[in-house]
């Protein structure tokens, strides 16, 4: 191929990219796309690979470089330099006449910044008059240094792959570039922005929360009714005046409950019968209670039994499931030594108030759960085997308090793996691995029989075993702990 035929498809090239591009779009400031030429000024070096250092300036020779490139996105350009160079080679030619081009994608940092580094590769044809021609693959890095709105100072360097032996080279330049859109493209007036406040309270409405009714500034511009000091917009009841811990409405009695829910607004109560009191504190609500003011038993509507109750808690021996063991009416009759509404014989934990859905246990803390969850990726082992990283011992140690702050919960251990490998081979380290962690809680006091550990090598994936990330997430171990 000669020089002629080379210029013919540079210019072909750049026609094809801006065929699209009229004159009239280059200039239409809405159109994303940028176009820039470079002009710069190329050193040029043949000797690598041989015992001259890239640093032997005798090496290099100059040329000239004109690039034209086009913006694919706001991180990509597709460019084509066309350059025209001296060289020297190796074999002692000298002052050789080198023509090439090439399709380059440039991957830039930011171009809105003044300093733009930016990552070159791409390929290109070289042709020396009456000599060789060769495919070449051009590797690099470039910075583009913004002078002003127009106008580059760009520097590049790439090292180039040939496929003729001796003509790999190294291409420095440094050049200005100059942005078309930029130079044809006038620069806008300012813009003069009306300053809105549709309901005149003061507060613009770009920051007012409630920009159609007039409001506080205090209250990003929302009303305030019943002037209780929170918004209507977030108010419960906007024209009662309450405190902000029941949402703005009234509780007239103090009993913790608002008085839209309170069925006994002007009396205090107990949040299980919906405000209304117990005075005698029976579990019987004062209306339904015949006794209101003694203790009595649901049977003889809250009045006082008047047949045998031999452990005299109240509740008679033909209604006390207990009735040798003094314990309250809403437990039946038996003892609740935390009292948290579940007898000791069905509580698992008699000492420790929790719920009932809990089996009468306290339950595990948001805080402890995200602990737990943590542990998951953090507890980790040195590659193929079940020794622990340093990095996992703190954990681990957390989970030691956590156990010990939770004697009623058991520590259920689970490893497991991706698919690679063998299956026995997986399942025998996984139950290494949950083993390991468990022999370590062990040795910082928690008692073996609180634990268990399991290996389920690759049968329980959390995630497909076809990515990366999925078998990372695969191989971990996971803490669960349950009553006992």
């Amino acid at each position: 191929m000669n020089i002629r035929l080379s210029l013919l498809l540079v210019v072909g090239a750049i026609s094809f990219l801006t065929a699209q591009d009229s004159i009239s779009t280059i200039v239409d400031a809405k159109n994303p796309t940028n176009h820039t030429i470079y002009a710069k000024r190329t050193f040029v070096n043949h000797f690598f690979g041989s015992n001259h250092s890239v640093l032997d300036f005798d090496d290099y020779t100059g040329g000239f470089e004109l690039k034209y490139a086009r913006s694919l996105n706001d991180k990509l350009d597709f460019a084509i330099p066309f350059r025209v160079n001296v060289i020297h080679l190796p074999e002692e030619l000298k002052n050789r006449r080198n023509i090439s081009f090439d399709g380059l994608l440039e991957l830039h940092y930011d171009k809105k910044a003044t300093i733009d580094p930016y990552l070159v590769a791409g390929a290109g044809f070289a042709a020396e008059p009456n000599g060789i021609s060769d495919i070449q693959v051009p590797l690099g890095l470039g910075f583009n240094i913004r002078l002003n709105r127009v106008l580059y100072l760009n520097l590049q360097s790439e090292y180039r792959f040939s496929f003729s032996g001796n003509r790999k080279n190294y291409v420095h330049g440094l050049g200005l570039g100059l942005n078309l859109n930029e130079l044809i493209q006038p620069v806008a007036p300012p813009v003069l922005i009306e300053v809105a406040d549709r309901d005149k309270d003061g507060v613009l409405d770009e920051e007012d929360e409630c920009p159609d009714m007039a409001g506080k500034r205090e209250l990003n511009g929302c009303p305030d009714s019943d002037g209780d000091g929170i918004g209507d917009q977030v108010d419960a009841c906007p024209d009662l005046a309450g405190p902000p811990e029941h949402k703005g409405c009234p509780d007239s009695d103090g009993d913790g409950l608002f008085d839209l829910v309170d069925d006994c607004p002007d009396v205090a109560g107990v949040r299980s019968f919906n405000g209304c009191p117990d005075s005698d504190g029976d579990g019987i609500q004062d209306s339904k209670d015949d006794c209101p003011n003694e203790k009595g038993i649901r049977a003889l509507n809250g009045c006082p039994e008047k047949i045998k109750d031999s452990d005299g808690d109240g509740v008679a021996d033909e209604i006390d499931r207990c009735p040798q063991l003094a314990g309250p009416a809403n437990a039946k009759g038996c003892p609740d030594s935390d009292d948290d509404g579940l007898d000791d014989s069905q509580d698992r934990c008699p000492n420790k108030p929790g719920p009932l859905s809990n089996s009468g246990c306290p339950e595990i803390s948001m805080e402890d759960k995200a602990t737990l969850e943590f542990a998951v990726q953090a507890v980790n082992f040195e590659t193929g085997s079940a020794a622990l990283t340093a990095p996992s011992l703190p954990v681990l140690a957390k989970l030691v308090d956590i156990l010990k702050r939770y004697p009623e919960y058991q520590l259920f251990i689970s490893g497991h793996t991706d698919s690679v490998g063998e299956e026995e081979k997986n399942r025998v380290l996984s139950q290494s691995r949950a083993d390991a962690c468990k022999n370590y809680l062990v040795s910082q006091g928690v008692s073996a029989s609180r634990m268990s550990a399991m290996g389920y090598g690759q049968t329980q994936p959390k995630a497909s075993n076809e990515t990366l990330e999925g078998r990372l997430l695969n191989r971990r171990v996971e803490f669960a702990l349950r009553l006992k």
